[in-house]
């Protein structure tokens, strides 16, 4: 288990006020955590940026779709991200739906923005709102320095 995402992950639920999971439900978050970690590095995105969105977006969780059709730990809308993808699958992978890779097509999504405008806009863009921007700022800063705005 990784130790830097079990800390994060109660960093987080403390800063949203919420009780942290626990057991199997904490397991599965820090495993998601470090998918989220991994990919972000690979991206050249800030991993304490990537996790604090996915936990704002899921609570680290799969297996929820948004009435506008996001869908993964990071809610992405699959045909806009994952068009590169198709076709693309991996053993054991639940994170991959429909040959999708949902926690890398988030982070590539994250670093598309990032790369067109500051942190916050970046943030506006991906979730719609200042106050969603706001909301994953600090949870980002609650667990890591954010580098931008």
């Amino acid at each position: 288990m990784s130790a830097l995402c079990s800390l994060w992950i109660l960093a987080l639920a403390q800063t949203m006020g919420e009780e942290p999971p626990t057991g199997q439900a904490l397991d599965r978050a820090v495993e998601v955590c470090q998918m989220v970690v991994d990919s972000a590095d690979r991206a050249d995105v800030e991993p304490a940026l990537a996790v604090a969105l996915a936990w704002h977006e899921s609570r680290l969780q799969f297996g929820l779709t948004s009435p506008c059709g996001a869908t993964g730990p990071m809610q992405v809308i699959a045909r806009y991200w994952c068009a590169d993808r198709r076709g693309h699958w991996e053993v054991n992978g639940e994170h991959i739906v429909e040959g999708c890779d949902l926690v890398e097509a988030g982070v590539r999504a994250l670093a598309y923005h990032l790369a067109r405008r500051p942190v916050g806009g970046a943030l506006i863009a991906y979730g719609g709102t200042r106050a969603y921007a706001d909301r994953v700022l600090s949870l980002a800063t609650a667990i890591g320095h954010i580098d931008g705005e």
